[in-house]
């Protein structure tokens, strides 16, 4: 293990840095936290990996995306509108980023629009033999997919767009989801009533949220897919 202080290596055993005297369980801190996961499927890479050995994903070009985007932010709120299947998705603020229209029974596809004129759409979700793919409107490019395993634990797993599994979202008690990606927890949904907040600080800016804002809209209505 290198010290994170001054980069001399810390033999097996010591409990110090020999070169500057840091702390080991501090450094084996600070090395867990700057692990370099695959924003794509969340497998652990090595310091100068440009491609993830798992999924293939080239970590270069996901890097140079953007994250300051409608489906890259830290915090979400869904707020539905009584039994009328109508829901808006938010910013913290109370800003409306999108709009859309639930069937209560069943659904072929759900259509999201950036308002309630639905001029523009945006992204949409479709069951696609037995799994549920969310995909981009203007691109018509899968962003993942969703695939519910327990229905009494209320467990779904979350696929990346090459349909290898990364996470997975369950109910860890009433009126509180979590959404683990790579075992570990990265977000975390509260339902309030008509609302649910969802907290994303600690998803990868690569991740698109639009995969975890579909999963709530998918439970919120209690709907079955048809």
């Amino acid at each position: 293990m290198q010290c994170p202080e001054c980069g001399a290596e810390i033999k097996e055993g010591d409990k110090f840095c020999s070169s500057c005297g840091t702390r080991r369980t501090y450094t084996e801190k600070v090395a867990e936290a700057e692990k370099r996961l695959c924003p794509n499927c969340g497998a652990e890479l090595n310091r100068d990996d440009i491609f993830c050995g798992y999924c293939g994903t080239r970590i270069g070009e996901l890097a140079a995306i953007s994250p300051v985007d409608l489906w890259h932010q830290d915090f979400y709120r869904i707020r539905k509108e009584g039994l009328t299947g109508v829901a808006w998705i938010e910013n913290r603020a109370g800003e409306i980023l999108a709009f859309c229209k639930l069937k209560l029974i069943s659904f072929k596809e759900i259509k999201i629009y950036s308002n309630d004129d639905m001029s523009e759409e945006l992204f949409y979700i479709k069951p696609q033999g037995g799994i549920i793919a969310v995909i981009d409107s203007h691109t018509n490019a899968n962003l993942g997919y969703l695939k519910q395993i327990s229905l009494l634990k209320k467990e779904w797993v979350i696929y990346n767009s090459y349909q290898q599994p990364i996470g997975k979202i369950y109910s860890a008690r009433a009126g509180k989801y979590v959404l683990e990606l790579g075992g570990r927890p990265a977000a975390e949904v509260n339902q309030k009533s008509q609302l649910w907040e969802i907290n994303c600080r600690n998803i990868p800016d690569e991740f698109d949220r639009r995969i975890l804002l579909s999963h709530i809209l998918l439970i919120g209505i209690f709907i079955f897919i048809g």
